[in-house]
C-alpha cells in the first residue's frame, strides 16, 4: 500500500498487450528535487514465476500431507535431536494420544515400556549413518492396554527422521499362542 508519503509496495495483476496476465510487485518511492518539483517513482517487478513456484510448492505440500494422513501406519517426523515435530492421525489413533501429548517432546517420552527401551534402545548413530533402523517395542496406551509396534526409522536428507509405526499386536499374540500350543503338545508326548 502506498502511504501518504508516497512510499509503499502492493501486489497486483496486469494484462500484457498480447493478453497474458502477469503478477506484478509495484513499489513507489518519492523523489525530492532541489527545486520546488517533486514526484514519485514507480518500480514494477514481474513476480509471475515466483508466484507460480510458491503455488506449486503449496500444492506439493498439500499432496504429501494428504498421503501421510491417509497412511494405514502411524507416521512420526522428528528433528535430528529426536524431538517430535509431526505425527499423522493414524499414529494418534494407534497409540490413543492427542498431538499435544507428543509434539515438541523427545521420542523417548512416548509411552514405551522401560523393558522395551532397554532391550531395543534408540539408535540415532545408525540413523545418522544412513541406515534404516527396524525395532520392535511395547507401548502402554492411556487406557492401559499393551500395544506391540514395529518401528522403521530413517534419517531424511534434510536431517530430520521419519518413523513408521505398525501395530503388530495380533502377530505377537498369534506367535505367543502358537508357542504355547507347541509347548502343550510337546508335554503331552
Amino acid at each position: 500500500l502506498i502511504s501518504r508519503y508516497g512510499t509503499g509496495t502492493v501486489e497486483t495483476r496486469w494484462q500484457r498487450k498480447e493478453g497474458t496476465v502477469i503478477d506484478v510487485l509495484l513499489s513507489s518511492t518519492p523523489i525530492e528535487a532541489t527545486d520546488s518539483t517533486a514526484g514519485i517513482t514507480f518500480t514494477a517487478l514481474d513476480i509471475t514465476a515466483s508466484k507460480q513456484a510458491a503455488n506449486a510448492l503449496r500444492d506439493n505440500e498439500e499432496y504429501y500431507r494428504t498421503l501421510i494422513e491417509l497412511a494405514v501406519d502411524g507416521i512420526l517426523i522428528g528433528n535430528h535431536e529426536g524431538i517430535i515435530t509431526e505425527g499423522n492421525n493414524q499414529f494418534c489413533t494407534m497409540l490413543g494420544l492427542e498431538r499435544e501429548d507428543f509434539i515438541g517432546k523427545h521420542i523417548s517420552a512416548l509411552p514405551f515400556t522401560k523393558k522395551s527401551l532397554i532391550s531395543t534402545p534408540f539408535r540415532f548413530d545408525l540413523l545418522q549413518q544412513g541406515h534404516i533402523v527396524v525395532s520392535e517395542r511395547t507401548v502402554i496406551r492411556p487406557d492401559g492396554t499393551e500395544l506391540f509396534v514395529e518401528m522403521r526409522s530413517k534419517m531424511l536428507p534434510n536431517g530430520t527422521y521419519q518413523s513408521i509405526f505398525r501395530d503388530i499386536t495380533e502377530r505377537r499374540q498369534s506367535e505367543r499362542a502358537l508357542r504355547e500350543s507347541e509347548e502343550k503338545f510337546a508335554l503331552a508326548f
